[in-house]
């Protein structure tokens, strides 16, 4: 149990932080060009591994990007109003392309998470990276920030390989036969619109869904420690869903 003040305000913090990363679809990448050391920004698309590690999308940059050394990564919606006070995340780090398996778990992992993106993500150019983060900095609100650091951003629980394995099967099966389900997850729990939402990603700390290009994620109050948890965690929050349901006037 944890009671001091400020620590509490810190879960709360990398709570944020790490849903701002899990439901991020784009990001500014910014690098310095190695041609002629120059500064340069670009659009990256984002997913991140069910570890909670951020998946870049990038076109036309293999060259510069593999030997780019540090790099930064803004991401945030910015909503209407002052630009500056939205809350947005700076991740700063290392790229290193994913080959061959991690690829192609990183490539599904962006399809599910940008739906129409099949139409260009299989060409030749469009490459995969991990960003490795070295320090963050998230801004909740104009003049409040804090620095976070890897650990604060990703998951751990004890068998990856049993996770990964058994991740993409149980996405799958909920999007076809458990429609339902992920409407009252996004519905009763995130408090959105009643539609046709489906899942994007399930890891041990919650579940990702989306809307045609509207991310969301409902966080779990306890992860998971093992993935043969999730089935029953997914049926009762079904049944605590219809339960609230029922009480509501």
């Amino acid at each position: 149990m944890v009671d001091d003040e400020s620590e509490l305000q810190s879960d709360a913090v990398r709570l944020q932080a790490k849903t701002l990363v899990r439901t991020a679809n784009c990001g500014a990448l910014g690098y310095v060009d190695q041609t002629d050391g120059a500064p340069r920004v670009t659009r990256a698309g984002i997913a991140t591994l069910s570890d909670g590690s951020v998946v870049l999308a990038t076109s036309g940059l293999s060259e510069n990007l593999a030997d780019a050394g540090r790099v930064s990564v803004l991401i945030g919606e910015f909503r209407e109003g002052d630009a500056l006070c939205d809350p947005h995340l700076s991740l700063n780090g290392c790229l290193t392309r994913l080959l061959d398996a991690k690829e192609n778990t990183a490539r599904l992992r962006y399809k599910r998470r940008h739906l129409h993106s099949e139409v260009c993500v299989d060409f030749e150019d469009v490459l995969f990276w991990r960003l490795e983060v070295r320090s963050a900095c998230y801004l909740q609100e104009l003049g409040q920030a804090s620095n976070l650091r890897a650990s604060d951003l990703e998951c751990f629980p004890s068998d990856w390989d049993a996770w990964d394995a058994m991740e993409g099967g149980a996405v799958d099966h909920m999007n076809e036969d458990h429609l339902v389900a992920t409407r009252l997850y996004a519905t009763v729990f995130c408090g959105e619109e009643d539609a046709e939402w489906r899942l994007t990603g399930l890891d041990p700390e919650g579940i990702d869904m989306a809307l045609g290009a509207r991310s969301i994620r409902l966080n779990y109050i306890e992860p998971l420690e093992d993935p043969s948890a999730l089935r029953q965690r997914l049926v009762s929050l079904v049944k605590e869903a219809r339960a609230k349901l029922e009480r509501t006037p």
